[in-house]
């Protein structure tokens, strides 16, 4: 649920979204690593805005982003 219903959300809601080539989950024990893959041509600058801007949208959820990380 978890990966399918995000994966989805993110791609529509977060600006810069067509630049994301995929979105993969790890998990290690008690955490969970989102690992966020753009595209090569992507601005450096801006991906860091994709990843908080990703970082909201799960803190909104209610997801805590010590346990679920957020990583490019």
């Amino acid at each position: 649920m978890l990966n399918k219903k995000i994966k989805k959300e993110i791609k529509t809601l977060i600006p810069y979204s067509k630049n994301i080539h995929s979105i993969r989950f790890d998990v290690d024990g008690g955490r969970s690593d989102m690992k966020i893959i753009f595209k090569d041509d992507f601005r450096w600058n801006l991906r860091k805005e994709v990843v908080v801007g990703i970082r909201e949208y799960l803190t909104n959820l209610g997801y805590n982003t010590d346990v679920l990380r957020v990583d490019s």
